[in-house]
């Protein structure tokens, strides 16, 4: 049912999936003349013929939404269902222990939480209750989410195993932690396997077996996948041109192939990608124009400003109750090297180490395999953010090595930092907060990032202050 309302939008009552959708106008029109097959070409015409003609970038971006909010009938075939494995993924579990430690395991289905309830030996020895009942908000429903023992996983044993896994077999434990570290995006050619890089162990874990040698496996866990992120039609490229997702597909695989050959880190990883998105649309984007002061003050502002957002959202939620301890390590780490950064800017900046730079091709090239950065407004805007991250990542690695009278810094250092920095920016509170400087951050880490590369000396602040280290 379709119900117009006084703000000129149209509202969409979805009873099969209990939804309401609102519709622009521009919206409502194409949804209305969608009622046969037709090329985009006669879609063009009739729209015109209704006297209010559409661009064909436009058209594909409303043809995107409507098909992102399953307004399309989109035909699945068997192909549809194949998984899409590349060569360069790799994972095996190390049975580190790394994933049960500093989060909230969950949600946790009543089906499992019986099992472990009805279990004495699965219990806690403290007494503690197994589960607790977490609501993220008022209007979201309440789940279920494992407790925590010394900062880990209440059923993580002092041997890095699973005590539900040990006991009662994998297909026991929560969904959650079956699946992890694997993503499953539905793609029109397949289903792409990819990875959630979140394993403190992955200088090690992701040289393991190849994902495509998991063929089996990861089929069975499929199996048990109730719903998938689905890959658009359409894919915003940048923010004035719109493309296919086949279209995206040929540009992603010409990145790759720059990772590929690449003997550079993460910056200039991004910068190759850029100058392809580029080159596709005829965009001119150039350090013309940019100044060393004005880059200066655009950087430290924006840094400023995301330091005070991230202090601003802490101070909403109470730090300690009598019965909860709240954590915010990761946001308390991150607000204090983004504080220190100014002084390392020229290290921060400058390229990635040998021992570090293979680490971070197989960071960006599951970035983009696995479209996680396809949640941001265009994919130029999704290397911006990825730039951002691996400075934050950067930032974080050094103010803690020099915590410890340390300035050189090691893999781990940066894997440890990366999670930190990872597990933040998907947080749905910091991705709300921070939405509103995506314009910023495409400026300064897109079309500024190779100056800021380049101009890193120049960058950093000069500290007058004399260090005296007192204890």
């Amino acid at each position: 049912m379709i119900e117009s309302t006084s703000a000129g939008k149209f509202e969409i009552r979805d009873a099969q999936n209990l939804r309401r959708i609102t519709l622009d106008r521009r919206g409502f029109e194409v949804l209305s003349l969608l009622d046969k097959r037709q090329t985009k070409e006669e879609l063009l015409q009739r729209i015109a013929s209704n006297g209010n003609p559409m661009s064909p970038e436009a058209l594909d971006r409303v043809l995107g939404v409507l098909m992102d909010l399953e307004l399309l009938d989109v035909k699945q075939d068997e192909q549809e269902t194949s998984l899409l494995i590349p060569r360069d993924l790799r994972f095996s579990c190390l049975a580190c222990g790394s994933c049960c430690v500093g989060v909230n395991i969950g949600p946790v289905s009543e089906e499992v939480a019986s099992v472990v309830r009805e279990d004495l030996a699965l219990l806690d020895t403290s007494g503690k209750p197994p589960f607790f009942v977490m609501e993220e908000d008022k209007e979201k429903e309440r789940f279920l989410v494992c407790q925590s023992r010394n900062g880990a996983c209440v059923f993580l044993d002092r041997d890095g195993l699973c005590r539900i896994h040990k006991q009662k077999g994998a297909q026991a434990k929560p969904w959650v932690c079956r699946v992890f570290p694997f993503r499953f995006v539905r793609t029109r050619r397949g289903i792409r396997v990819g990875l959630i890089p979140e394993c403190r162990n992955m200088l090690r874990s992701f040289k393991g077996k190849r994902l495509c040698e998991q063929n089996r496996e990861l089929e069975a866990l499929l199996q048990g996948t109730s719903k998938l992120a689905v890959a658009p039609g359409f894919i915003s490229l940048t923010k004035s041109k719109t493309i296919s997702f086949e279209e995206y597909e040929a540009i992603e695989e010409e990145i790759f192939k720059a990772i590929r050959r690449s003997r550079k880190g993460m910056f200039y990883q991004l910068i190759e990608a850029w100058k392809i998105i580029v080159s596709r649309t005829g965009e001119a984007v150039g350090s013309e124009g940019i100044t060393v002061e004005d880059t200066v003050h655009k950087l430290y502002s924006l840094v400023q400003e995301i330091a005070q957002r991230l202090v601003s959202l802490k101070g909403l939620f109470r730090q300690e109750t009598g019965e909860i301890r709240f954590h915010s390590e990761n946001l308390d780490m991150l607000v204090e090297a983004l504080s220190d950064c100014p002084l390392y800017m020229s290290k921060i900046l400058e390229d990635d180490p040998k021992n570090i730079r293979s680490f971070s091709k197989v960071i960006m090239f599951n970035y983009l395999w696995s479209l996680e950065g396809l949640e941001h407004r265009s994919v130029s805007s999704a290397l911006s953010w990825l730039a951002i991250s691996w400075f934050f990542t950067k930032s974080l690695a050094l103010s803690r090595a020099v915590k410890v009278h340390r300035f050189l810094l090691f893999p781990q250092d940066i894997v440890d930092a990366f999670i930190c920095v990872h597990m933040l920016l998907r947080n749905h509170r910091v991705k709300k907060t921070l939405q509103v400087l995506e314009e910023k951050v495409e400026e300064i880490f897109g079309q500024c990032l190779p100056f800021l590369v380049g101009h890193g000396p120049e960058i950093e602040i000069s500290d007058q202050k004399t260090d005296f280290h007192l204890f």
